[in-house]
Formats: structure tokens, C-alpha cells, sequence
């Protein structure tokens, strides 16, 4: 279980080839780095990242995502409370949060970064989108007397998705998905990579937990870089995905039974490659 409460999908992984980071970054997502030691593993990162090119910024952007949907999960309660109207979750609150737990599940923070990268202009334009997205949302979400406002994750991700591929004129692509067998959404369908990369790869006996999946690929005369990022239930998530199974949550949805840890699915980010070298 998370080390901090509420959490939706915690995730701990960083790529084999840095296993130092993958170890630090553990440790900071723990609570068990100082703030020195912290400041440490931002710099290392910063490095890491930005040497990495286009795969390393699919990754960036999804642990961000990611942060974003903790973030919208930890506050459900909050958003769906109908005796409530004003929640105090106006986005400039709520991407605040986000930044922080985008520090700690990426050990780096992005006021660190070189305000000149590629990296950080992409992470800084998903940070505007999922900023942009709250502030649309608001009205609904501060409304009284209405006990599920629609803005959960996964509503979250949706919009946020479509907006940042319409920024990035459809160079980047980021997309929720799941195995058949769980999916509650038609829009989250894996395709086919992503049905492998899950069923192939993180779901396969000697996969390493929390490993996001790299790949590289041709499409015609397109180079694509692929990055499925897995996530896992915490007790957050469990409102709606936990015990009794089967019964209705405030969706309206079957619970499926879920613990603490489970496999909730992948965020996955699509970038044409060398569609990032200028912006």
C-alpha cells in the first residue's frame, strides 16, 4: 500500500538502464529522502531526461498524467459532494498538487529544468492543458445538490487528451487503456500494441513491476516512440473498483473487486519521432 494515504495508482518503476534512479526515486516516493537528498535525485533526473531524447519525454509526460490523476482521485470526494458548492479547487490549487506529486513520482522538479528544453515546453503545455481542463470543468464540479459531478480520472484524462493532441497537431497522443476484461469505457480499447504491451509484457510472470514499456517503431515513412506506463490500485481507487464486487458505485458501474496493488491499466504516450527537436 502507498506510503501516502489516499493515493489512487501508486507507481514506483524507472527504466533498467538507470537503476540508480529507479532506487532513489523509489526511496523519494517513500518519504525516506531528505530534502538535500531530494534536491540530489531532481538533478540526476534533470540529466537523465533531457539526455534521453523523444522515449524519455514519453515518459516525463505520462508520470505528469499520472500525477494529474492521483491528484483528481485523492479529491473525489471533495468534487462529489452535493451539500458543498465553492470546494476551493480552482485549477491554480489543483495543478499545485499536481506538481508536487509529479516531483515526487518523477524525483525531479520542473522549475529545475532548462525553461529552453523540448521537455520542459511539452511538460509545460500538458501542466496548461490539465489547467485549462479544471478551469472548463469548475462550474460543474462547484455546483450544489448534484452528487456525482462526472469528473473522475478517467473524464479527467479524456479531455485532457484531446486537448493537449489538438496543441501538439496530433504529434503526441496520450491514452488510458486496459485488457478487455476491464475496461469500463469504450474510448479506453487497447490497440493492438497496447493489448501486447500489457498482456505480453507488464502482466508477464517475469516482468518488472512498474516498468514502463519503450518501444520503437515504423509507421511508413514515420518513426513512432511508444511508452506504456503502467499503473496499480491504492485505497483510493477502491471507492469505485474495490469490494463488494459487484455492486453499483456512484458511476452507476459494477465494482470489480480490486486490492491494493492490483494492475489498473496504462497510461500510454504516442510521439512521431523528431516531432519534438523544435517547438
Amino acid at each position: 500500500m502507498s506510503s501516502q494515504p489516499g493515493l489512487c495508482m501508486r507507481l514506483f518503476h524507472k527504466s533498467s538502464c538507470f537503476p540508480l534512479v529507479a532506487f532513489l526515486a523509489f526511496l523519494l516516493s517513500c518519504g525516506s529522502l531528505n530534502p538535500s537528498q531530494a534536491y540530489a535525485v531532481a538533478e540526476f533526473s534533470k540529466n537523465r531526461i533531457e539526455d534521453q531524447g523523444d522515449s524519455a519525454i514519453a515518459i516525463a509526460l505520462a508520470e505528469l498524467l499520472h500525477a494529474g490523476r492521483l491528484v483528481i482521485s485523492d479529491q473525489q470526494i471533495i468534487i462529489n459532494d452535493p451539500q458543498k458548492g465553492d470546494k476551493g479547487l480552482d485549477s491554480s490549487v489543483v495543478t499545485d498538487k499536481i506538481s508536487d506529486q509529479f516531483s515526487v513520482i518523477s524525483g525531479y522538479e520542473m522549475d529545475k529544468l532548462d525553461h529552453g528544453s523540448v521537455l520542459y515546453f511539452q511538460l509545460d503545455s500538458l501542466l496548461l492543458t490539465m489547467k485549462e481542463t479544471i478551469d472548463k470543468n469548475l462550474p460543474h464540479i462547484n455546483k450544489k445538490e448534484v452528487a456525482y459531478k462526472e469528473f473522475g480520472p478517467d473524464e479527467f484524462t479524456k479531455a485532457v487528451a484531446k486537448a493537449f493532441a489538438a496543441k501538439t497537431k496530433d504529434n503526441v497522443e496520450i491514452h488510458i487503456t486496459n485488457s478487455y476484461s476491464s475496461l469500463r469505457s469504450f474510448w479506453n480499447r487497447p490497440d493492438k500494441w497496447e493489448k501486447y504491451a500489457i498482456e505480453k509484457r507488464i502482466q508477464g510472470a517475469l516482468y518488472p513491476k512498474g516498468k514502463p514499456v519503450v518501444d520503437h517503431l515504423k509507421d511508413g515513412s514515420k518513426h513512432i516512440v511508444r511508452v506504456a506506463y503502467p499503473e496499480y490500485y491504492a485505497q483510493s481507487c477502491l471507492l469505485c473498483h474495490g469490494s463488494p464486487k459487484a455492486e453499483k458505485d456512484i458511476t452507476g458501474t459494477k465494482r470489480e473487486g480490486k486490492r491494493p496493488e492490483d494492475f489498473a491499466g496504462i497510461i500510454t504516450v504516442t510521439i512521431v519521432k523528431d516531432s519534438l527537436t523544435t517547438h
